[in-house]
């Protein structure tokens, strides 16, 4: 699938010393982490410009890896590499962690070891895609619970790290990934195709991402997905997530909680 990345361009900041220009490729959340940079950076005397002809440094934020959105940003360099002598360029790569999901995964289970639906929460880099894949894996391979088919709407290819139809990350043996198609969408075909009992989908951003999961819930698959936020009453003051969790799609909520190196999990049943 030709995957066409949008560029978004952050406003102006005003400020002293060197420049700094920014290009985000991606979800809504990439724009929000771009702004937390360009927030840090102003705070240390840099101010932003629209012209990368005029930056002391150029930074492109992406998180996709699938190959032709990775090979779209490489050629970007290439482009950029002409205005400025580049110095460095950051990658994210999507990190295995097994055995992630065991400290949490009993108290997300029914009596007859079946999953509940469950939303895992918590701001940029605490872990949930991290936690969300091992979930994905544990409940696939039947690992301390019931084996259950498992379909993944992998829209960034970070769950899976699809190559050539073929998972790169442990996903379990009875999942089924649809890699690069709009969540949304992606989960409806999943839903009517492979007869999932567990739909599973990375940061819910959208309207549509909701009604998805909402329409998901209704035909008796259970949820595992996450979102960004803090807390139950983070959630609940954003109209997006107080849409789902006014539908009551979700029953187990686990926080993550980072403690220095370490990060603790948190259950809390919902109504």
């Amino acid at each position: 699938m030709n995957v066409k990345l949008e560029i978004n361009t952050l406003r102006p900041l005003q400020g002293q010393g060197k420049k700094l220009f920014v290009e985000t490729y991606g979800c809504q959340m990439n724009v929000g982490d771009s702004e937390i940079v360009v927030s840090i950076m102003q705070s240390e005397g840099w101010r932003y410009t629209d012209d990368p002809r005029e930056a002391d440094v150029i930074l492109i934020n992406t998180c996709s890896i699938r190959d032709n959105a990775e090979q779209r940003i490489w050629g970007r360099l290439a482009e950029l590499r002409g205005l400025r002598r580049l110095s460095s360029a950051a990658v994210r790569v999507a990190r295995q962690a097994v055995g992630a999901a065991r400290p949490v995964s009993d108290r997300l289970l029914r009596r007859e070891g079946t999953l509940y639906s469950t939303l895992i929460l918590a701001p940029p880099g605490a872990g949930k895609t991290t936690l969300l894949r091992d979930l994905i894996r544990a409940a696939s391979d039947g690992e301390g619970m019931t084996p259950h088919r498992v379909g993944v709407a992998d829209e960034r290819g970070e769950v899976a790290a699809l190559w050539n139809g073929r998972p790169q990350l442990e996903v379990g043996a009875r999942t089924d990934v649809l890699e690069g198609c709009p969540k949304a969408l992606a989960l409806m075909l999943l839903l009517r195709s492979m007869n999932p009992q567990v739909l599973a989908a990375d940061e819910i951003t959208a309207p549509e991402d909701v009604r998805a999961l909402i329409s998901a819930a209704g035909c008796g698959a259970a949820l595992l997905a996450t979102a960004h936020g803090w807390d139950r009453r983070d959630l609940e003051e954003r109209p997006l997530y107080r849409e789902l969790m006014a539908a009551g799609v979700f029953r187990r909520l686990v926080l993550i909680r980072r403690e220095g190196d370490r990060r603790r999990y948190e259950v809390e049943e919902l109504p």
